[in-house]
């Protein structure tokens, strides 16, 4: 997920799940440590993996909140990186990022399967996002069923949700002669 986010020096990255500190610690090694924030919604988990980026010499900054809300609107960044899976992809998110910002996130529904998928936010008064779903995502796709071709729409004021356009079946139907 951190070579889809394809991020450069000098640019801002949010993260949504710190976990162990890992990722965050990547990008801060890369990065700088002013260019990242992560953030945890557990505050124990949030705390030891500031104590551990700390040992390693790291200083991200390291936010115990709920990745979904709305971070303060002075804070944009270049890109956003989310380590939890989501039904939908929060609005909040879009906001926080500037035009051109890239989002990475794993995305399930409620059938069990899912996929990551690569937002990219526009520029325009009413930020959008378009997405689409990377080759290396997983689900219960069968041999040679490959990922399923998504387009989303993000509307800030409203919910975000996927929509799979129609897949066509390169498999042969039974009884087809052959």
């Amino acid at each position: 997920m951190l070579g889809d986010l394809d991020v450069e020096v000098g640019m801002t990255v949010r993260e949504i799940g710190t976990g162990t500190g890992y990722n965050a610690g990547l990008l801060a090694h890369r990065l700088g440590d002013a260019n990242v924030t992560t953030v945890e919604v557990d505050g124990g988990v949030a705390a030891r993996a500031r104590r551990v980026l700390r040992d390693a010499g790291l200083r991200p900054r390291v936010l115990h909140a709920d990745g979904a809300e709305e971070s303060p609107p002075a804070e944009r960044y270049d890109r956003l990186i989310a380590t939890c899976s989501v039904l939908r992809v929060p609005g909040a998110w879009i906001r926080q990022c500037r035009p051109g910002g890239v989002i990475v996130t794993p995305v399930s529904t409620l059938f069990g399967d899912g996929a990551i998928a690569r937002l990219v936010v526009g520029g325009t008064a009413r930020p959008r996002a378009r997405s689409r779903v990377l080759p290396r995502s997983c689900g219960s796709g069968g041999r040679g069923t490959g990922p399923r071709p998504w387009t989303t729409i993000c509307r800030v004021s409203g919910r975000v949700a996927l929509r799979a356009s129609p897949r066509r079946s390169t498999r042969r139907r039974s009884g087809a002669a052959g």
